[in-house]
């Protein structure tokens, strides 16, 4: 047993980003551990969708064998819409209805990952199974819903969108929260959304349950500079 001398300091639980890509950090899992353990990022909510593009099925099944032994909680987002383009690109990896559901039976897979309202409204039988599937299943569906409001939104809150990391202004984001859409404060490499939405919660918001923290893409050097989920709390 050891015993720490833990005056002025704070003790807080594991930190957890929300939703990330492992493929823009450039590391394999056991490498991003080395990063984020001393930061005190405990917890990864993962969509694999760059390596599903590539190579579907097999190669999640490769990042998760990379995972097994690591000492990070790696969770799984099942990508949702893989080919990203379909017909606009070749990539090779498909991630249809049957894959999707075969993923989701995986045990640390959460969730069905970031679906962008665009395939949603396109009404194509294929998005709203995968989402009937997940919700079969007890799992989490993600959404991609930038700058979307009002009726539209409305819409996307009726076909069970839990979550959106992709909102840049203050308004967009309380009218998510409004339909009970909560939302990841992003803060990654490109995308630094944190100041702006935070602003606005703290003026608005009295209940910050559903405000989560993701780095979504970020950059290996600027973890190593800046932190990840440990970064934002400090900021702000």
């Amino acid at each position: 047993m050891s015993v720490y001398d833990a005056h002025n300091l704070y003790a807080i639980p594991g930190l957890m980003d929300a939703h990330m890509h492992i493929e823009p950090t450039m590391l394999l899992p056991s490498e991003l551990a080395k990063l984020l353990l001393p930061r005190g990022v405990t917890a990864l909510f993962a969509d694999p969708h760059e390596l599903g593009n590539v190579l579907g099925s097999k190669g999640i099944e490769v990042l998760l064998s990379l995972s097994k032994d690591v000492p990070l909680h790696i969770f799984i987002q099942v990508p949702s819409r893989l080919p990203t383009a379909p017909g606009l690109e070749t990539t090779g990896g498909v991630l249809g209805v049957k894959e999707v559901e075969e993923l989701l039976n995986i045990p640390n897979a959460v969730s069905l990952g970031e679906l962008n309202y665009q395939n949603l409204l396109s009404l194509k039988k294929e998005y709203l199974e995968k989402i009937e599937i997940a919700l079969e299943k007890g799992k989490v569906v993600n959404g991609h819903t930038p700058k979307v409001v009002s009726s539209i939104l409305d819409a996307i809150a009726a076909a069970h969108i839990m979550d959106d990391h992709e909102s840049v202004s203050g308004y967009e984001a309380l009218e998510k929260l409004r339909r009970g859409i909560a939302i990841m404060v992003r803060e990654g490499t490109t995308e630094r959304n944190a100041e702006e939405l935070i602003k606005h919660f703290t003026l608005s918001l009295k209940d910050f349950s559903n405000v989560l923290f993701s780095t979504d893409d970020k950059h290996p050097e600027d973890i190593a500079e800046e932190g990840s989920i440990d970064f934002i709390v400090r900021r702000l």
